[in-house]
């Protein structure tokens, strides 16, 4: 019989507001078929990981959002290493879920561990897609970002909540900023140094923006990273330097994928980032928020395997 691990993260949005406890929602979907365990700290992960490594799992599940994601693979890739880590099934938690999004998982994730739960029962084939991951300094993710994007998380994250409503108030705000004090304003703060991509330096004299992936979608209808599966064990990156006005005016092409061809403004697939900066500044895995004292490296990590359902 084939058995579910499940890690459902306790401090994940969606699972804090569900209902009833997510633990026995889960438990009476799937039965015998899964071992459940909810987690408060990155130590319990680490723990629960070994345990199921040791009992032995077919599939490892993850209840979260996209941060929770990141922290699971990361820990159960240090646990397992990429060659024995059971197929991932995400079971959405989050604000954005862009990786289930990415996978076209429909339903929130009791409704994804129910048609798992049917599948199993009926011996059906599973889906599996390959998925590429990205490593910076021992930790793996999907989505990468700096100068812009992080300013606008930041932002977003400074509300009492997040979600769709926080969003467009942001949006809202950079707009604002862009018409009417493009030069000053925060939240198309950059900062200065060497980027180079595949070792080769990009003529940037300000980064205003770096976003990188392995997936196509970052919410809210984006789709900007349209290249992230054109080649295996590759991340598609988009590295610039235009004004908050010039982004304002190619807004709509960047939400469709639409490649620019613009000056100070690289559109690449990619197996290594190097950020050289003059000063600090954050960055972005998954949607959770870390510091840079100056340089960092976004390396293509390894491809996982995740369950489509």
């Amino acid at each position: 019989m084939k058995k579910i691990g499940i890690i459902i993260n306790a401090n994940a949005k969606k699972n804090r507001k569900m209902s009833k406890d997510p633990g026995d929602i889960y438990n009476i979907i799937g039965g015998d078929l899964v071992d459940i365990r909810l987690t408060h700290s990155l130590s319990e992960l680490d723990e629960v990981l070994a345990d199921f490594r040791q009992t032995g799992i077919d599939y490892l599940a993850i209840a979260g959002g996209d941060g929770s994601l990141h922290h699971g693979l990361t820990h159960a890739l240090n646990e397992y290493g990429a060659e024995n880590l059971p197929p991932v099934i995400i079971l959405k938690g989050g604000t954005m879920d862009n990786v289930s999004r990415s996978l076209h998982l429909p339903g929130k994730g009791p409704e994804i561990l129910k048609r798992m739960v049917a599948s199993l029962n009926m011996n059906k084939s599973i889906k599996i897609e390959q998925r590429s991951t990205m490593e910076i300094g021992g930790s793996y993710c999907f989505l990468f970002g700096a100068g812009f994007v992080t300013n606008f998380l930041d932002e977003v994250y400074s509300g009492t909540e997040k979600g769709l409503i926080r969003n467009i108030q942001v949006i809202g705000k950079s707009v604002k900023q862009i018409l009417t004090d493009p030069e000053n304003g925060s939240l198309f703060k950059g900062f200065s140094g060497q980027i180079y991509g595949n070792s080769q330096l990009l003529d940037l004299p300000v980064v205003t923006a770096i976003l990188a992936g392995t997936v196509e979608h970052i919410g809210m209808g984006f789709s900007p990273l349209n290249r992230a599966l054109e080649k295996d064990d590759l991340f598609h990156g988009i590295i610039s330097g235009i004004s908050s006005r010039t982004f304002l005016k190619n807004l709509w092409k960047m939400k469709n994928g639409i490649r620019l061809d613009l000056e100070n403004h690289y559109d690449l697939v990619l197996s290594e980032l190097r950020i050289e900066s003059n000063e600090p500044f954050i960055y972005t895995m998954d949607g959770d928020l870390f510091t840079a004292e100056r340089d960092l490296v976004i390396k293509a990590g390894p491809q996982i395997k995740l369950v489509s359902i």
